[in-house]
């Protein structure tokens, strides 16, 4: 895998989550974890756009990132990286990583009705 940038991301329950950038296009190991598409912002940080979870992250985010269902849509408004967090637990904990996830940050392209509340720090 390539560089990575780290950051961490709040989700509504006040857990942290720590994550790492990488540019779109990335190879990913086939590991199970929660994932973000971001965007850089003018203060350094990112915006983030989408929030996902996967059994396969390179399936998902990595070789197959072209067919992923929201992956047009964030291109239209800035994506360039996909922040990933392994995470080696059964689905349902996946699941709820991602609830809390997108009910606290609030990413625009999950449907939430607006612009994420949270950016990376």
């Amino acid at each position: 895998m390539a560089n990575f940038i780290k950051a961490k991301a709040v989700g509504l329950s006040g857990s942290s989550y720590e994550f790492q950038l990488y540019p779109a296009g990335t190879h990913f190991r086939e590991l199970p974890g929660v994932y973000v598409f971001t965007r850089p912002i003018a203060n350094g940080g990112w915006h983030v756009l989408y929030v996902g979870q996967t059994h396969d992250l390179q399936g998902r985010v990595g070789s197959c990132l072209g067919t992923h269902h929201k992956y047009l849509a964030a291109l239209a408004k800035g994506f360039t990286h996909v922040g990933v967090h392994v995470f080696q637990g059964r689905e349902d904990a996946r699941l709820n990583v991602e609830s809390d996830l997108i009910a606290g940050l609030r990413p625009e392209l999950n449907g939430t009705g607006g612009q994420s509340a949270y950016r990376f720090a």
